[in-house]
């Protein structure tokens, strides 16, 4: 059984390290957009009944676009803090249901890397990174 058919808006993965852990939601938009209610109303009720009040780290792992060396909108893969993609979501709405390939692609602080064999790395300066002291844990991290 999967997490969700245990707990219904339970997050994709559990994470838990020397300084902490945390949630991870793991979501897949399209070529060239992701769309806002791809995050289930039961996940982020979840994320507002669980996650907040006990101040648990919650991430939304998005990635969109086409292949990953695609010429036109190739695969990005973002780790970007739900509150933070609550925050982004609220200036979009009143004119769009999506976020945009472009304006995903322009959030480099939140971006991965590619790191081939279908693997991402969190950059060292990523927040996620600098948030949980990864290099300090775990040696060096893609720069």
């Amino acid at each position: 059984l999967g997490n969700s058919d245990l707990e219904p808006g339970f997050p994709d993965a559990f994470f838990l390290g020397a300084w902490g852990g945390g949630f991870i939601e793991t979501k897949n938009g399209s070529e060239t957009a992701f769309a806002f209610d791809n995050w289930r109303p039961n996940q982020r009720q979840w994320y507002f009944d669980v996650a907040v009040p006990k101040r648990i780290s919650y991430w939304l792992w998005l990635m969109m676009g086409g292949y990953v060396n695609a010429k036109k909108n190739p695969k990005i893969a973002l780790l970007i803090p739900a509150a933070r993609f609550l925050e982004i979501e609220a200036a979009i709405l009143p004119t769009r249901k999506s976020l945009s390939y472009d304006t995903a692609a322009g959030l480099h602080l939140y971006r991965l890397e590619w790191a081939g064999k279908e693997t991402w790395n969190i950059p060292s300066q990523h927040p996620f990174a600098i948030h949980f002291e990864l290099e300090a844990v775990y040696g060096r991290l893609a720069s």
